[in-house]
């Protein structure tokens, strides 16, 4: 009759079963003596002792106990004690197994390994020190393994936690895209009305006052365009997308332009604003203008700003020429408030501004040299400055551009006898967009939809096609590749995008579809006309080089 030694209230948790199991042990020996002797042995061991005397009865103890560990004998009658530990591997895989045989066979011990995957076979008679050291050689081992098995567990657990916590994170960076674009579209659309009758509202005779109302209209929505483009220009800086394109342009120009942009404004406050240009500068590069206009306007926007009176100077240099690769040095300087030490130190962090009461006195997202910054270095440059309160900042900045020998010329468009299709659903970005063309000379025919637009260029050859890219039934996307599918061989009408969406993809979007460039709303004079400029054939009868640039207003 099998006499276990049992612990009668095994606890139901995890932790005592695992503590109660790493030091209870299972004899299994169909000679009574044996277990005797064994049970005493391991008992004075300080291990919990189950005996049984054959392998069913040991498989009847393992269902009702925590058992770490086992010793059986070999030769039993009913089961050996081979076939005893191959149910053991299947049922309990973790538990450790030695055999305790008087019978060593090679027969017997390959059987053992093979089937019952033992820990160890002893032979009978075995030394007391021998058993009791491979027990706990068992023992620790066991434990071993059931503490690999835990950190196992939680590394899975980890690792589903990080796949949950990255597949929270990109639903969330989905709505956040899905939002921004929701949010570029919806204000920019208005804003397009805004900007856009503006600037038609700039070209008929106003008197003094009206066009003191139209330049604080004007003011006000280039603030707001250059706050969404700012929040715009964060989120893709947070998604390490931020991209540069790689034209040849007048660096000249790229100054002026900002220096133009800010004159008024400057001459408004008082201010000397200055552009120094070195000499020894290449003047003709190949990089990215639209973003070097975004770091430029960022410095000196925020040194008129800050500048009460006195001057702001942008100064141009190059210390180095290399391959025909130049390094360009930008310096802004201004005679302002300064800016403390402190603040210095977290100046070019997002939201951050010299002092607390900045935003309320001067008006800012605190975005500005945020993205200034992550531009320089997309650019692969370098940003600083050098400031103290009281005495002025000098902002720099260090890029690296090729250098070109010359510009090829673009002759101005002629608008007399070229037919423009303007194909857009809204009745004021229609009024603003002919409105436009018609300060520039242009006759266009307005077609509200994408039906009328495919029926229009079947009746009608046109010189170019102004294409809103959202409309409803049939958007711009699906209107420009119908035209690409149905054009005779060796022909292709420019279809230039009007998009109210400035995200990543858009301008690929616009590609994939059959459209050769790229106009963000709100519309920009300018912009329209060096888009007309470069698609539309010159008198000359040269056909315009393809090249697909952001020209939106995206700063």
């Amino acid at each position: 009759m099998v006499q276990p030694i049992l612990c009668e209230d095994v606890a139901d948790t995890d932790t005592d079963a695992r503590a109660f199991e790493q030091r209870t042990l299972l004899l299994v020996d169909d000679e009574e003596s044996i277990l005797t002797v064994l049970e005493r042995l391991f008992t004075r061991g300080g291990y919990t002792v189950l005996t049984a005397n054959s392998g069913q009865a040991g498989l009847a103890l393992l269902e009702r106990h925590h058992i770490g560990v086992i010793i059986s004998d070999q030769r039993m009658p009913g089961m050996t004690g081979v076939e005893f530990f191959s149910e053991v591997k299947q049922l309990y895989p973790d538990v450790m197994r030695l055999i305790l045989s008087g019978f060593a066979d090679l027969k017997a011990v390959t059987a053992a390994i093979n089937e019952g995957a033992i820990y160890r076979f002893l032979t009978k008679p075995c030394d007391d020190e021998l058993l009791l050291r491979n027990i706990g050689d068992a023992f620790r081992h066991f434990e071993v393994k059931r503490e690999n098995e835990r950190l196992q567990r939680e590394l899975q657990s980890s690792r589903q936690g990080l796949e949950d916590a990255f597949q929270d994170t990109e639903r969330m960076m989905q709505a956040k895209a899905a939002f921004l674009a929701t949010m570029s579209y919806e204000l920019r659309s208005p804003l397009n009305a805004v900007i856009g009758m503006t600037e038609l509202m700039r070209e008929t005779r106003l008197d003094e006052k009206q066009q003191e109302f139209i330049e604080a209209i004007a003011g006000s929505g280039k603030h707001l365009l250059a706050f969404i483009n700012d929040i715009l220009d964060y989120s893709r800086a947070e998604a390490g997308k931020l991209t540069l394109e790689s034209i040849d342009f007048d660096l000249r120009d790229a100054v002026d332009d900002t220096t133009q942009l800010f004159a008024i404004q400057a001459r408004n406050k008082g201010l000397e604003l200055v552009t120094h240009f070195d000499l020894e500068v290449s003047p003709i590069v190949r990089g990215d203008p639209t973003r070097l206009r975004q770091v430029l306007t960022n410095l000196v926007s925020n040194a008129i700003k800050f500048t009460e009176q006195g001057k702001v100077v942008l100064r141009v240099s190059q210390y180095e020429d290399i391959d025909d690769v130049i390094g360009l040095r930008f310096e802004v300087s201004d005679t302002g408030i300064g800016i403390t030490p402190a603040a210095q130190e977290q100046i070019f962090d997002c939201f951050s501004q010299g002092e607390s009461t900045t935003t309320h006195v001067y008006g800012s997202t605190g975005l500005g040299l945020s993205i200034s910054r992550q531009l320089v270095e997309v650019m692969d440059g370098e940003i600083g400055l050098d400031s103290e309160p009281g005495q002025g900042s000098r902002f720099w900045f260090t890029i690296h551009l090729a250098r070109v020998a010359s510009l090829p010329g673009i002759p101005p468009v002629t608008s007399g006898f070229r037919r423009v299709l303007v194909v857009e659903d809204g009745a004021v970005d229609q009024a603003v967009i002919c409105g436009l063309l018609s300060t520039m000379g242009f006759k266009a025919n307005v077609m509200a939809s994408g039906k009328q637009a495919l029926e229009a260029l079947s009746r009608q050859d046109y010189d170019l096609v102004l294409m809103d890219c959202q409309m409803p039934v049939m958007d711009g996307y699906e209107v420009s590749r119908r035209i690409r599918g149905s054009e005779p061989a060796g022909t292709r009408i420019p279809i230039i995008a009007l998009t109210a969406n400035a995200l990543s993809g858009d301008r690929e979007r616009c590609l994939r579809a059959g459209m050769d460039d790229y106009v963000i709303k709100p519309v920009n004079l300018h912009v329209l006309q060096n888009v007309l400029n470069r698609w539309l054939p010159t008198e000359d009868g040269l056909e315009p080089s393809l090249a697909f640039v952001d020209t939106g207003g995206s700063s």
